[in-house]
């Protein structure tokens, strides 16, 4: 009988001396499309799986810059508007603002200028398309752009550039794939704007509308612009009024046997734009962490002003926690409107993507050689050092 207890004391205490379980830490990129200095920022984030949270966002810009965001673009390579990613390679909208070209472009996960994708879009408005945000299919096959200007949104093969499909549709500016496939589109034009849903063709004959003024379920103006799908089927979605305050209006779609949509606004789990929640002006692309939480590029002032936005607002990445539904600005931007970037580097973003929403599987067209692709590559490469020194710093 002695034998045993003193079996078991000794069990206890190495049970009590055992250490705990380290944390699972992971890293990974964070990418922003800042419209206010036409560059792509570059932060890591640091997510702690076991507690599901991220515990810090800091700069990892070009060469691994611990200070400045900056990683691409500016005066000779421009970014635009939206991002995404695959496997192998990142897809962001280019062109200087207020012009009336804008491509799609391949970068190498490094950061390194690959080649415009060779789309012809000179059927839609004359080649004046002006692109918002851009979504890559699952596959890595396909890639959904809405042309804001233009009035489209279009389904792209990334084998070879070519328009598979398109639908008509005023002010399409953000895109989003439910896992059904079903193609969800926002058009935050103020007379007729909502959110409407295609098949994976956009045919025609698919259109169902999701969430319009008449069912939003807010009593101010509907005009909404990011989208996001949660791991559970419901929609997040930025709410641009101009002019402020903005909204995250989380919906359960409410999908019925029939095809049609019968939207629920889940308060709850909203933020609604007030007098008192004024966090967000000029808002655009969000994208779900993994930690599940919703980040918002908050475009404000467009980092001089140009827009209508409260004096000393500071553009920037505001974090809206979906468990306490709070609001909370993790990366500064300006502060409007001539306060010059924030302490990383960033102006105004009008879109974001984290890594964790690349998809999987790699583009379809990497390995297309395409024209002119080797002699761009030379310059970028070559102007990389430049455009580094003359990036504005505030």
């Amino acid at each position: 009988m002695r034998q045993i207890i003193a079996v078991l004391a000794v069990a206890v205490s190495c049970a009590a001396i055992a250490p705990a379980h380290a944390d699972v830490i992971k890293t990974g990129s964070m990418f922003v499309a800042d419209y206010g200095l036409s560059q792509l920022d570059r932060y890591q984030y640091t997510y702690n799986q076991t507690t599901n949270a991220i515990t810090a966002i800091t700069p990892y810009g070009f060469n691994g810059n611990t200070s400045n965001a900056y990683f691409l673009g500016g005066s000779s390579l421009p970014v635009k508007e939206g991002i995404h990613g695959t496997a192998n390679d990142i897809i962001l909208v280019g062109g200087t603002h207020g012009s009336g070209v804008t491509t799609i472009s391949r970068y190498t996960l490094d950061g390194a200028y690959i080649g415009t994708i060779p789309i012809n879009f000179s059927a839609y408005n004359s080649g004046n398309v002006g692109i918002g945000n851009v979504l890559v299919t699952p596959d890595g096959k396909y890639m959904y752009a809405p042309l804001e200007t233009a009035g489209y949104v279009v389904k792209v093969s990334l084998a070879d550039g070519s328009i598979i499909s398109s639908y008509k549709y005023a002010g399409a500016h953000d895109v989003a794939q439910a896992a059904d496939g079903t193609v969800y589109v926002a058009n935050y034009n103020a007379s007729g704007a909502a959110i409407i849903a295609l098949n994976s063709n956009l045919d025609a004959s698919s259109l169902k509308t999701v969430v319009s003024a008449s069912n939003s379920g807010v009593s101010g103006s509907f005009r909404p612009t990011g989208l996001s799908i949660a791991s559970d089927g419901t929609l997040y979605v930025d709410n641009n009024v101009r002019g402020g305050p903005d909204s995250v209006l989380h919906y359960n779609v409410g999908k019925q046997s029939d095809g049609t949509y019968v939207p629920s606004l889940l308060t709850g789990s909203s933020y609604i734009g007030s007098s008192s929640k004024n966090g967000l002006e000029f808002t655009f692309g969000n994208s779900i962490g993994p930690d599940g939480n919703l980040y918002i590029a908050a475009l404000g002032g467009g980092g001089n002003g140009s827009f209508s936005v409260t004096s000393g607002y500071t553009d920037g990445i505001y974090m809206f926690s979906t468990l306490t539904d709070t609001l909370t600005r993790v990366i500064d931007g300006t502060k409007e409107p001539s306060g010059g970037v924030g302490a990383t580097g960033l102006s105004a973003p009008k879109y974001l993507q984290f890594d964790s929403n690349f998809v999987s599987a790699p583009d379809a067209g990497y390995s297309v050689v395409e024209p002119a692709s080797a002699m761009l590559l030379l310059g970028a490469v070559g102007g990389f050092g430049a455009l580094r020194r003359r990036r504005r710093l505030g």
